[in-house]
């Protein structure tokens, strides 16, 4: 399971940094070495931390809904830690649930008297301890899904708040003659300002 989810990170993580080289692929970093400039290539691993998209993802990798308050989304801040609180601890519970089922197993196993509201032989107890084992996984799983939702969250958002948007979108139509041809055009024109 361990391994399913850091294999699962990892490849979130390489996508993360090919959107982020792909995006900032017009940035270069020159260094000088013997009076001649040369281009540094960085890609790495922490390359895709470049940058304030790169900062909100990172802060929201290592604290939970910390890069929601770098770009000053408070209001998600209480939902992400809600969420991600609440999975940790119903995933900390039926891993619980899993060591009992385990003991009370092993100890019918081992020719235990089982006890009256509980699993009254091996296989339903192996049952029950399978699906909470199961479960307490699936849960795991889903919060580390949902963790790296709200990290690809920080790090989009803080890419459309340098999104310039002019507020006249309008749609109208236009006649155009030209002055060198004999006919006349038609259409529709889109007027947006640039700042």
């Amino acid at each position: 399971m361990r391994f399913s989810f850091i294999l699962c990170l990892l490849l979130s993580l390489n996508t993360l940094a090919i959107a982020q080289v792909d995006s900032l692929s017009t940035d270069e970093v020159f260094v000088e070495q013997d009076s001649s400039k040369t281009k540094k290539e960085d890609i790495g691993l922490l390359y895709m931390f470049k940058g304030k998209p790169g900062r909100a993802a990172l802060y929201s990798l290592c604290i939970p809904s910390a890069g929601q308050f770098y770009n000053r989304k408070y209001w998600k801040a209480p939902i992400i830690l809600a969420a991600e609180v609440g999975a940790v601890a119903t995933a900390i519970y039926f891993n619980q649930e899993f060591k009992d089922a385990q003991e009370y197993y092993i100890f019918l196993l081992n020719g235990g008297t089982p006890e009256i509201d509980r699993a009254q032989n091996s296989s339903s107890a192996r049952k029950l301890r399978d699906e909470a084992r199961q479960t307490s996984e699936y849960i795991w799983f889903g919060f580390g899904v949902f963790h790296l939702v709200t990290v690809i969250d920080a790090f989009v958002d803080r890419h459309l708040m340098d999104f310039d948007i002019s507020e006249d979108l309008t749609l109208r139509p236009y006649y155009q003659s030209h002055p060198y041809i004999s006919s006349a055009s038609s259409g529709l024109t889109l007027a947006y300002q640039i700042r």
